[in-house]
């Protein structure tokens, strides 16, 4: 929150702290560095990185969700891109299907429903599937 109001050196107090035993610490601190306007595309640059998904990656999911409707078109750009690529990540997918799925979930999930009918079979399928069973709670606790 200083940060937030330009108290720029308010992380000082915590650079000597290792984030490797709390990843959601690390996030959080990481978000409130990086600007309003760039918070979406570093959270799906970071989930469209995943391979494998970690208990922790939840708080990225939430992050993004967080971010709301600002986030959707970011989110369908990242997917048509994801798609693309020779070795398409069902986590990265994954992930980002279900920050939509919640973001639009109370106008209906309309690009959800959208990306059923997709031409990529995984895209297609984990769209489906997100729309056969009810959201998942995120990072409770976040």
């Amino acid at each position: 929150e200083a940060y937030a109001h330009g108290v720029r050196n308010a992380f000082e107090v915590l650079n000597g702290i290792d984030y490797g035993r709390d990843p959601v610490s690390a996030l959080r601190a990481h978000l409130a560095k990086v600007p309003a306007g760039q918070r979406v595309a570093w959270l799906i640059e970071q989930i469209a990185s995943r391979k494998v998904v970690r208990a922790s990656e939840d708080y990225l999911v939430q992050a993004l969700i967080d971010q709301s409707s600002q986030a959707v078109p970011a989110i369908l750009e990242a997917v048509e891109r994801l798609k693309s690529v020779s070795e398409v990540r069902f986590a990265s997918i994954n992930m980002l299907l279900e920050a939509l799925s919640a973001i639009e979930y109370s106008a209906g999930r309309p690009s959800v429903k959208r990306l059923a009918s997709d031409s990529n079979p995984l895209v297609a399928e984990t769209a489906q599937d997100g729309l056969k069973y009810c959201l998942v709670l995120r990072a409770s606790d976040w």
